[in-house]
């Protein structure tokens, strides 16, 4: 209990200069409640792979380390990469609120991973793209530092939603970026550069042009979603053409997508089919297996960062 008073204590310190903006609680929530958002990425990976225990972990912009915790809990041994500062320092405090597992922390840029080609099962990206001007440099490194049978799990708002996620403005994200940075400086009264959000076409073509199959906001994923009007809709209708269209529709992307050696096929995509009916691990989608195989792991009493940075 002393962890978690001692975390967020240094989160609210850590947030003060929001409170001029308005959206101080919200930003304070967002941050607090990133372990229960990664809980609920880990049951939608669960839908399509066979566990997602056992693994060695990125974090690429882990922020306040919410989700490395999580994933720690799972019995994985996770490495969060971060720019900030300050931001490693939370995640440090944060992580001491971990029951198994292995986790580590680097001051490194996504841009520019300090590891090994090949060295992580996994990788998650979460609210990162859109913070990121140079989108595909980012996704090769990502490609590059997962072995062979590796997937990444990424999210990132939808540049369609009409109500912008950082500002909470409505409108926003349907125009043009320069006059929406314009517009979001006259109302928060700053100098407001806001994130460069893609499309769903947009994300489907970045992941396909840098090495990835991809499944993105399957409709089966809806079940796990906090509205409770969307839950309700996707329980009741089995027409397969409403649940796309709530998925597509959705504030957020999120993708599973598994790393394609050198000699993929423009345009692959992993099928959206069923999960099976007994705990909803998918086999096989297209001949590509849904697992991350018997890859060996490192002893979790091992020091992460000895083995993989180069």
């Amino acid at each position: 209990m002393s962890e978690i008073i001692e975390f967020e204590e240094a989160l609210r310190r850590s947030l003060e200069p929001l409170k001029s903006l308005g959206n101080y609680e919200a930003w304070f929530s967002w941050f607090k409640n990133a372990e229960r958002r990664a809980e609920t990425y880990v049951a939608k990976m669960r839908v399509f792979l066979r566990s997602v225990s056992g693994l060695r972990v990125l974090d690429v912009g882990c922020g306040v380390g919410g989700a490395c915790l999580t994933l720690a809990n799972h019995a994985n041994q996770v490495v969060g990469i971060e720019i900030n500062s300050l931001a490693i320092q939370l995640a440090k405090l944060n992580a001491k609120k971990a029951k198994n597992g292995v986790i580590d922390f680097i001051l490194a840029s996504g841009l520019n991973l300090p590891f090994k080609e090949g060295c992580f099962n996994l990788t998650i990206c979460n609210d990162v793209l859109e913070h990121v001007e140079d989108k595909h440099k980012l996704l090769k490194e990502i490609h590059s530092v997962l072995d062979d049978e590796g997937r990444l799990f990424l999210t990132t708002p939808n540049r369609l939603y009409p109500v912008e996620p950082h500002t909470g403005i409505i409108g926003l994200t349907l125009l043009p970026r320069k006059i929406a940075n314009k517009i979001a400086s006259m109302m928060l009264k700053v100098n407001a550069e806001l994130p460069s959000l893609v499309t769903y076409k947009q994300l489907a073509k970045l992941l396909t042009e840098n090495g990835f199959a991809h499944i993105i906001n399957h409709p089966y994923w809806l079940l796990y979603e906090d509205a409770p009007a969307i839950k309700f809709i996707t329980r009741i209708t089995r027409l397969r053409v409403v649940t796309w269209f709530l998925a597509l529709l959705s504030p957020l992307f999120t993708a599973l997508c598994k790393k394609i050696k050198s000699n993929y096929k423009s345009g692959t995509q992993l099928n959206h089919s069923s999960p099976t009916k007994t705990g909803g691990l998918a086999r096989r989608i297209i001949g590509i297996k849904v697992a991350f195989g018997s890859t060996s792991t490192a002893s979790t009493n091992s020091i992460f960062s000895s083995w993989c940075p180069t």
